[in-house]
């Protein structure tokens, strides 16, 4: 089903379109290739907004595809073949998911299906900073009781790429995620510092706040003295699943208190983020205000200015691909 979700001043409208599987169904705005709203089991499990107009900043990226680089590049400046390219800082010290964020633009359908739609945007040569043009698809699948997401991106010069999608998870519906337990397999995590910028060191989990390595209440790290959790983990699965016919690993697992979420990917990393910012701003879907630590992303993405280290850069013709699967099941 296509709906006009909302016009712009501009006069560019905002699309909302719905798929459906057998125990899963998602509603997917143009803006942003925005994941809105995914009901599991009959439950609407991602946060978002009732107000259209919200969509057109989106704070907090809320169900947004971002990049053309996930998460922080220090200080804004990108290297690639020893040229620096200075990119739009939207932090103090970095810029983050992209700067001038995909999460802000207007994608344009290509394929829509009863259980599928893709969506495309291309990336002018320039856009906040980053190199080349970039052709960019993503396309959301409903299959049983999984939501599978595929990216594909195709620069037309040498330029950095990560996307992720910024969905921010509460499998109870609404309220803090403190009682949600959280699985990860990781035996290290990125080490950052005071502005979120990796250290360079990666710490072993085991015996820290951000040990997740068996099943654990994701409040007990606030209680550790983690004042809430936007950190990388290092992935190292050892579960795999089959998804369109590719095998991810299984990354994480998320429980509430009626549902079980199997994250699967094919990065090496995922961002763990509780929603610190949310209890200020718009309230949310059915009026509901934001509390918090009332979500978790789970963010599947290449480590925090990795750009700078040579990974994640594609070059004129070369094709990046990502695959995340999101599967459910009744307690």
């Amino acid at each position: 089903m296509k709906t006009l979700f909302y016009k712009l001043p501009t006069g560019e409208e905002i699309f909302s379109y719905r798929i459906r599987g057998e125990h899963t169904e998602a509603e997917i705005l143009t803006r942003g290739a925005t994941l809105r709203s995914l009901w599991a089991y009959g439950t609407d499990v991602v946060c978002g907004f009732d107000m259209p107009e919200v969509y057109i900043e989106n704070p907090g990226y809320l169900g947004a595809v971002v990049g053309r680089v996930a998460n922080r590049i220090k200080d804004g400046e990108l290297y690639i073949d020893g040229e620096c390219y200075n990119l739009t800082k939207n932090e103090p010290h970095a810029t983050l998911h992209g700067g001038e964020s995909f999460a802000h633009r207007n994608f344009t359908v290509t394929e829509y299906k009863t259980d599928s739609i893709t969506l495309a945007y291309t990336s002018p040569d320039g856009e906040g900073g980053f190199p080349g043009e970039v052709a960019v698809s993503v396309t959301y699948t409903v299959e049983g009781d999984a939501l599978i997401i595929d990216y594909t991106a195709i620069p037309n010069k040498k330029t950095a790429i990560a996307l992720t999608n910024h969905a921010y998870f509460n499998l109870d519906g609404c309220g803090s995620i403190s009682n949600h337990r959280l699985k990860i397999w990781a035996e290290e995590y990125t080490e950052v510092n005071e502005n979120l910028i990796p250290t360079g060191n990666h710490p072993a989990v085991s015996g820290t706040p951000f040990d997740f390595s068996t099943m654990r209440r994701i409040g007990d790290g606030f209680l550790s003295g983690i004042s809430g959790y936007d950190h990388n983990f290092l992935l190292s699965p050892d579960t795999y699943g089959s998804f369109n016919e590719k095998e991810l690993g299984l990354a994480a697992v998320l429980e509430g208190e009626q549902l079980r979420m199997y994250a699967y990917t094919d990065q090496p990393g995922v961002q763990i983020y509780t929603a610190n910012h949310f209890g200020a701003g718009p309230l949310l879907k059915g009026g509901v205000p934001s509390v918090k630590h009332g979500a978790v992303c789970l963010e599947m993405q290449t480590e925090p200015n990795s750009a700078n280290r040579g990974v994640g850069i594609y070059g004129a013709g070369e094709i990046y691909r990502q695959t995340t699967a999101y599967k459910f099941e009744v307690k």
